[in-house]
């Protein structure tokens, strides 16, 4: 390891700008960055012997949560999981709710905020903190606070437990049957279990009379425990912990400025009893000025000799001005409201505070241009960003120039004899590319996970490195011999997924299914109406019955022991059941028609399935470099799942015999590039493909993404649909004909007459109960000598029997994505200024919102008042009842953003992926059920922003 002294005369800028950040002296700048080269050299200057800590202070929360990632990655890699304490990179995390919005801060929000607080009030601190400024001039709870509130348990330690108990609760713990989550505490018998926000599982302490005999981690879902340790540290859960004189003088405040704002005396009463009795109600520590008079701030708790990295001045400047905006906005609103929020010099720092308050640290100005400034020691570290490679990569016409023109830089580089650090997400993305570049004799260097840190030491060593990490962009730093390139810089976009399935279930038919007035059908005497339970004596008997009335008035009384031979009604239309006659000859009618109804299904399939496996096609050709650079390029990382629905499906292609296969996953779980891997196969084959969906909506949204998939390949893609003109669906048509058009996305329009293709090798089906029965026979046509594939989330009956019988293949994805971000669910009382807050939170971000009002005479009259309280937004109203042609411009509005507030009923509880939809309020929650909430939650969160 180099450590550079003051005697030192750096060689280079990039020497020379490690040894600013890693030695005392004047303010200075180091200019000319790029990428994620700011973390490089703040990573290599904790390597030179940094003295204290260095704070990475970014325009905005997302932006430093990246940081940190950035800069964890070049110090080796992962976070310590065993002991966070001793972490050398921790987040000062920023809070995604609005100012005075009183919904709380998240849970990771508070625990990232008080353990990193804990740590530098203890003399703990990290080597390097990462703050978002919307955090940094948020006040806190005061050094005193937090120190009289933390303390230390030893195994041997004598502690009365009701003592102990006591300085939980003044801690801001609260009292559970189970510790389950952070801020839990259990008292059973002589074991005390509590999770406090230092550690990532909670703690068993087990005491013999008043003295600790043990103290273990333990895992909350199984409660078992994990690992013995000799002591642990106890900080507050909340910034809100005032002892008994700072809460009276507290609660007089609060009434002060209750009488001032003229509060409503439900809402005053309400905060007066959460605070006396240790409540901690979300936004709770809003109010942390009145129970404090003298809160501190984030710079408060840091060392003196620490040194600030700061965003140059302009970059500042204007990221403080909308702090601010967004601040007086928040209060305002609250004002309005009559809510007894603090003013905001009470709980944030002034623009003008902060930049006065950061002058007492020793600053470094880390960015891309250079500003003047005479007061500064200043160094130019010329850095190239890698934006321009992806186009670059592809800028030649043949879709195999990505893969051709990294090489060519490659080789480049490693002659120049500089160091190049390629970064993958994943191991199979690494493996992936190390395939890819297998053929080119570049001697690629594999290192795995984790960076080696000595690579931030000293003269670079040429030569090619992969590594596996989280790096949000790369760099050339050529000066300094090193170039930094990411998987987006070479393929695109890129989101991880998790390697976890979902637990199964079933669905059992009860009682508590069934509602009165519903329609049952019974095997034996057929369709009725459920009219409730009742009790009935038979032969000296009582037992508990249902009650079916049928036509004409006649009553069953069914025992409720035979359950299963009676089942709720369903059918495809709304109309309501025709009612059979108990005994009449009606039921033996249908049942004997539809007997003979799947004899000739039956008979007809078989016939189809028997013509299609004595048909014959001729096999794919193999997959070659260009369908491995289509697959590198895949947003995604691919679940267990999906590789194994993939290699099935190219398994079948490399057969002599024509596809029948249904792939069957949740929405989202990646069906959709399963069969795009298919149909690049079959277009870079000669063949053609159709995509055939049930909504035009569906179309423009599988256009989207089939466009954008492709692009930078020679393949050709439209679509048919009631959206397009007459002279673009006849031009579209002309091309099928002849060959053009390689891929076609379309509704039912796709099975006219008129549809003619030249070579149609491939038939995706999305959601196939979608379409009706003159639809699916067309679609049977399709199957005796083209390859189907058919997506679904819901598979009907029939094909799911057909596929576990064996008549079609069938492929499960079961994994769910894990690059979303965990979806923030918060119950609270119905109010306006909560409703107006999630709409502009959301709106501010350029994202869209979901309000469930699940009434249709009134949902008119909702979204008109939700427009009046939200003039900011544009709303647009969907329900069930409406006609189809409205319902789907509606919705084509909202996907494509015209609308960015869709006030709608459950009837969107299963639709469209639609990523830009991050926040759904839901009205009366209470009267859903679990599944109903879980199924609507399920609609945001498509992406990797935070969802609400």
């Amino acid at each position: 390891m180099r450590v550079y002294s003051l005697s030192d005369q750096p060689s280079t800028p990039f020497e020379a700008a490690v040894s600013i950040l890693s030695r005392p002296g004047s303010h200075a700048g180091i200019y000319g960055l790029a990428g994620s080269a700011a973390a490089f050299i703040t990573a290599a200057a904790v390597r030179a012997g940094a003295p204290r800590t260095l704070v990475l202070v970014l325009p905005e929360g997302e932006a430093a949560r990246v940081t940190a990632e950035d800069v964890r990655f070049y110090l080796g890699g992962k976070r310590t999981t065993e002991q966070p304490l001793l972490d050398d990179v921790i987040l000062y995390p920023s809070s995604d709710t609005l100012p005075y919005s009183f919904v709380g801060l998240e849970g990771e929000v508070g625990v990232g905020r008080m353990t990193s607080l804990y740590r530098l009030a203890e003399a703990v601190a990290p080597r390097v903190l990462v703050v978002g400024l919307d955090a940094l001039v948020r006040k806190v709870l005061p050094l005193s606070a937090l120190r009289r509130n933390s303390f230390s348990l030893r195994v041997g330690d004598e502690l009365d437990r009701e003592e102990l108990l006591r300085r939980f609760v003044g801690a801001g713990y609260a009292r559970a049957p189970l510790v389950e989550d952070v801020g839990d505490f259990s008292v059973r018998g002589f074991i005390v279990d509590v999770y406090s926000p230092l550690y990532p599982y909670p703690v068993r302490i087990e005491q013999m009379g008043d003295l600790i005999e043990s103290i273990r981690f333990f895992d909350p879902a199984s409660q078992r425990s994990i690992k013995d340790v000799a002591e642990i540290q106890i900080c507050p859960v909340h910034m809100l912990v005032p002892d008994e004189s700072e809460l009276d003088s507290g609660l007089k405040l609060l009434l002060e400025r209750c009488d001032e704002r003229g509060t409503e005396k439900r809402v005053r009463q309400r905060l007066l009893d959460d605070f006396r009795h240790g409540v901690r109600f979300p936004g709770a520590e809003s109010y942390l000025p009145y129970f404090f008079t003298s809160p501190e701030t984030l710079l408060d708790y840091l060392p003196r000799e620490s040194t600030l990295v700061l965003p140059d001045m302009d970059t500042l400047g204007r990221a403080l001005e909308d702090v601010e905006e967004e601040i007086f906005r928040g209060w305002e609103s609250a004002a309005e409201d009559g809510l007894p929020a603090p003013n905001t010099d009470e709980l944030y720092l002034s623009g003008a505070e902060l930049i006065r308050r950061i002058r007492d640290f020793r600053t470094v100005v880390a960015a891309a241009l250079e500003v003047e400034d005479p007061g500064r020691v200043s160094v130019r570290v010329p850095c190239t960003p890698n934006s321009d490679i992806r186009q670059a990569l592809l800028r030649a016409g043949s879709y195999d120039s990505g893969m051709s023109g990294l090489v060519k830089r490659l080789h480049r580089w490693r002659d120049d004899g500089i160091e190049v650090f390629l970064v993958s997400h994943t191991q199979g993305q690494a493996h992936r590319l190390i395939k890819l570049l297998e053929p080119y004799a570049l001697r690629l260097d594999f290192r795995g996970e984790g960076f080696d840190q000595d690579n931030l030491d000293g003269p670079p060593t040429p030569g090619i490195r992969l590594y596996i990490g989280e790096l949000s962009a790369g760099f050339r730093m050529k000066h300094a011999g090193r170039v930094v390139l990411t998987e987006e810089e070479i393929f695109g976009s890129r989101v991880r997924t998790s390697p976890k399935k979902r637990a199964r279930g079933s669905a059992l038919f009860t009682l508590a299914d069934l509602a009165e007035g519903e329609a049952v059908v019974h095997e034996d005497y057929g369709i009725g109406i459920f009219r409730g339970l009742a009790k009935k004596e038979f032969d000296g008997v009582t037992g508990e019955v249902m009650v079916i009335e049928y036509s004409g008035g006649d009553i069953l009384y069914h025992p409720v022991e035979r359950l299963q031979v009676v089942q709720k009604y369903v059918a495809g239309s709304e109309e309501p059941p025709r009612v059979d006659r108990l005994g009449g000859k009606g039921w033996a009618k249908t049942k004997a028609k539809v007997r003979q109804a799947l004899r000739d299904m039956a008979k007809e399939l078989l016939d189809l399935y028997a013509k299609r496996q004595i048909a014959e096609r001729k096999p794919y050709s193999p997959t070659d470099e260009a369908f491995a650079t289509f697959e590198a390029a895949f947003e995604f990382e691919e679940t267990p799942d999906q590789a194994a629905a993939i290699q099935d499906i190219m398994e079948s292609l490399d057969s002599d015999r024509p596809m029948d296969r249904l792939v069957c996953g949740d929405v989202g779980y990646g069906k959709t590039e399963v069969a795009l891997r298919a149909a690049f196969r079959a277009v870079m084959d000669g063949k053609q493909v159709a995509i055939l969906v049930p909504t035009t909506v569906l179309a423009q949204q599988h256009y989207d993404t089939v466009s954008r998939r492709f692009q930078g390949y020679p393949i050709t893609v439209d679509m048919l649909s009631r959206f397009r003109t007459s002279a673009q669906i006849k031009e579209a048509l002309e091309k099928l004909r002849t060959g053009k058009l390689d891929v076609v996305i379309g509704t039912h329009r796709l099975l006219a007459k008129d549809v003619e293709f030249r070579d149609l090798g491939l038939l995706v089906v999305d959601e196939e109960h979608r379409f009706g029965v003159a639809h699916k026979e067309k679609i049977k046509q399709f199957k005796t000598h083209v390859d189907v594939l058919t997506l679904t989330a819901t598979p009907i009956p029939r094909t799911l029997n057909m596929a576990l019988s064996g008549m079609r293949d069938l492929s499960l994805i079961e994994t769910p994505p894990l690059n979303r971000k965990s979806i923030r669910t918060h119950v609270v009382r119905l109010s306006d200024e909560v409703i107006r807050d999630a709409i502009v939170r959301e709106l501010s971000r350029g994202g869209q919102v979901f309000y469930i009002h699940n009434r249709v005479r009134s949902i008119q009259r909702r979204a008109a008042a939700l427009a009046a309280l939200v003039p900011e937004g544009t709303f647009g109203v969907a329900h069930g009842q409406m006609g189809d042609r409205e319902l789907e411009r509606v919705m084509l509005d909202f996907v494509t953003g015209k609308i960015n507030v869709l006030v709608c009923t459950n009837i969107i509880e299963s639709g469209l992926d639609i990523p830009r939809a991050n926040t759904m309020i839901i009205e009366r929650a209470d009267t859903f059920g679990l599944a109903d909430l879980y199924q609507l939650r399920g609609r945001v969160g498509r992406s990797n922003v935070r969802a609400y």
